[in-house]
């Protein structure tokens, strides 16, 4: 059973995730017009039944994600992919099985019995969910990544592709509170580290990012880590006050590589001061 995840973490921007209740969303669809759609989360279930996909979600982690969902005008799908045996020659026959998640009375999360799509069925009904396939070139690591998703590589078989995703998010009081950009470098130690040096890579999906944060009202966060071993145990944080066309603005002038936290307390602490 392997959940879809592109983000390769590290052990502390993992530790860091978990212990500043910071939720992700895998996938994130919007139409032609420019409306979002659908909300994903997909899993490889490989020879587990269907319902133990409990194993790798909480209550609290998929009320989250169908809150913020919701609060986009999305809905909120499990896709979990099985490859069924059938017949005396045991055939071998890929099932995809549809959940959908929502929120109940403001406090609880229901998970809707199973629809069993084709994989037909399930391409034509995401085609319509999804303007467009993914233009951006892929690294080497996120390619073998791909290579080893079944969603993934059905949708590219089929012209299509997977959506963005929201790195992070936070709640509070029942309601999202920020959404976080997290960035990883190989390449830079976490003292030198300014994603805003590759803005013009990254400009489109920068600005979807402040667009989302702007229309939810929330503040928009940047998280920088580094996977060089001198570096691995520090976070960078700063705040998105606005992005040009020339990269981004963050508050009060602060890069992230010049505001660094080693602790959850800390991040937690300096978020409650920049709110």
């Amino acid at each position: 059973m392997i959940k879809r995840d592109m983000e390769v973490q590290t052990n502390f921007s993992e530790r860091i995730k978990k212990e500043c209740g910071i939720y992700d969303l895998q996938g994130i669809c919007k139409n032609r017009n420019g409306d979002y759609t659908i909300a994903i989360e997909a899993v490889d279930m490989g020879n587990d039944p269907v319902e133990a996909f409990w194993e790798l979600f909480s209550e609290d982690e998929l009320y989250a994600k169908a809150k913020f969902a919701e609060r986009v005008g999305a809905t909120m799908y499990l896709m979990l992919h099985k490859r069924e045996k059938f017949g005396a020659q045991e055939e071998k026959h890929d099932e995809i099985y549809c959940k959908t998640v929502s929120t109940a009375n403001g406090t609880d999360v229901v998970v809707e019995d199973d629809v069993k799509l084709s994989e037909d069925y399930f391409v034509q009904w995401w085609k319509k969910r999804k303007a467009g396939a993914q233009r951006k070139e892929y690294g080497d690591e996120m390619k073998r990544l791909i290579r080893a998703s079944y969603f993934d590589t059905l949708l590219e078989r089929k012209r299509s592709s997977w959506p963005g995703n929201i790195d992070g998010f936070m709640m509070r009081d029942g309601e999202i509170s920020s959404i976080i950009e997290c960035r990883f470098s190989s390449d830079f130690n976490i003292s030198s580290y300014d994603p805003n040096q590759f803005f013009a890579d990254d400009k489109k999906v920068w600005g979807e990012l402040y667009k989302l944060s702007t229309e939810m009202e929330v503040p928009l966060y940047l998280f920088t880590y580094s996977r060089r071993m001198d570096s691995r145990e520090k976070v960078g944080i700063a705040k998105i006050e606005n992005i040009t066309s020339t990269g981004l603005v963050y508050k009060d002038n602060i890069k992230p590589c010049n505001n660094l936290k080693s602790s959850s307390y800390e991040v937690l602490d300096w978020i409650s001061k920049n709110p």
